[in-house]
């Protein structure tokens, strides 16, 4: 399911929900829709053809605006959708291996409530410093524990993925309020970001040259990685919300990914 989305114009408010805080209280909640029966479980799925993402009855919304979005299918002959609410929005993850859970925080999601399962971009992960495998075990040449696999540093979590037809997904479930009160938090978005902003397409072209070769110094190197230092989203009228490059440096990183 591919989710294009025309997000609100300047003009109706920016798409930042802020901070998350520390103490929370249950007045915060958003009840789900009391018409819909929700079951224990619903899956996660890696989608990279949508640009926001999209969460349904099995998360749990703590936080709204009043910032809506109009969103359009893969077709454009078939009509949008319009009115879904953006809100700052969270998901249960229980660690198999440890029994540990953890609340997955995901900021300015579509909160589509009838929804059964959850729809994440790997690209807006991995804005967040997470670290996004998401090429199959079956398509490895030499499969390993951290293939096919969502790694949060912050946490020092591995979440494995499994396959559902061709799809990659995790378990996931909606989180009571004293799991999301209690448990640790992991932020697997930024806390706001322009998806229409084609800085994004600038900044990786800049790391080619004209031969499409990597530039140096990290031709050759396959285990350095280039960090683009980029300057804050700006809220100037002029400025459309585009992200720029304030310089590139290099460094080797031989952490786990």
């Amino acid at each position: 399911m591919s989710i294009p989305v025309h997000l609100p114009s300047k003009n109706e408010g920016r798409c930042d929900l802020g901070e998350l805080e520390a103490n929370y209280s249950a007045a915060e909640f958003i009840s789900q829709v009391p018409s819909i029966e929700t079951e224990a479980h619903g899956n996660t799925g890696l989608d990279s053809h949508a640009n926001m993402c999209c969460l349904g009855r099995q998360a749990l919304a703590f936080n709204s605006s009043d910032l809506t979005c109009d969103v359009t299918p893969y077709d454009p002959a078939i009509d949008s959708r319009p009115g879904i609410p953006l809100c700052d929005m969270a998901l249960a993850y229980d660690d198999p291996n440890t029994g540990d859970t953890y609340i997955l925080v995901f900021f300015n999601s579509l909160y589509i409530k009838d929804m059964e399962h959850n729809l994440v971009p790997p690209f807006i992960m991995r804005e967040a410093g997470i670290n996004v495998h998401d090429t199959p075990l079956i398509h490895c040449d030499s499969p390993s524990s951290s293939d096919h696999s969502i790694y949060i540093p912050s946490a020092e979590l591995r979440i494995q993925l499994h396959l559902q037809g061709i799809f990659s997904y995790f378990k996931t479930r909606k989180p009571s309020e004293q799991e999301f009160i209690e448990c640790e938090k992991v932020m697997c978005t930024p806390d706001s970001w322009n998806p229409h902003s084609d800085s994004w397409a600038a900044n990786e072209a800049s790391i080619l040259d004209w031969e499409g070769n990597i530039m140096d110094p990290l031709r050759d190197n396959s285990y350095t990685r280039m960090l683009l230092e980029k300057d804050e989203v700006s809220s100037d009228d002029d400025d459309d919300g585009k992200r720029t490059i304030a310089h590139a440096s290099w460094t080797i990183d031989r952490g786990e990914s």
